[in-house]
């Protein structure tokens, strides 16, 4: 997230209004800037067909515009700050979590 915090503002002068993205192009633009700061993004934690279709979208993108990224790393940051907490998936993420804090008895069931 610092990494994406890190990229220059565009100022004050007119610039054109962004391109409209699809949620999948938002997320392909995202992962690009945090591998390319050299942030950590666990994408093998996604489930095959999410990283067949990131990978997918990535590879049809070319070029996006300055004003574009700004908009969808600005998006992304809101989105972010507006999440109040995550929860692992799954059974596994759940044991996990309350691991020491649940019975074994309770976790083995």
């Amino acid at each position: 997230m610092t990494a994406l915090r890190q990229i220059p503002a565009l100022g004050q002068t007119a610039l054109p209004a962004p391109r409209a993205l699809s949620r999948r192009q938002k997320a392909a633009l995202i992962v690009r800037l945090l591998t390319h700061a050299g942030e950590p993004v666990p994408l093998a934690d996604l489930p095959d067909e999410m990283q067949a279709s990131l990978t997918q979208t990535m590879g049809a993108m070319r070029l996006v515009d300055r004003t574009t990224m700004a908009a969808v790393v600005e998006e992304f940051i809101r989105d972010m700050e507006d999440l109040g907490v995550t929860f692992p998936p799954g059974l596994s993420g759940a044991l996990s979590v309350l691991d020491g804090q649940i019975s074994p008895e309770t976790a083995a069931r």
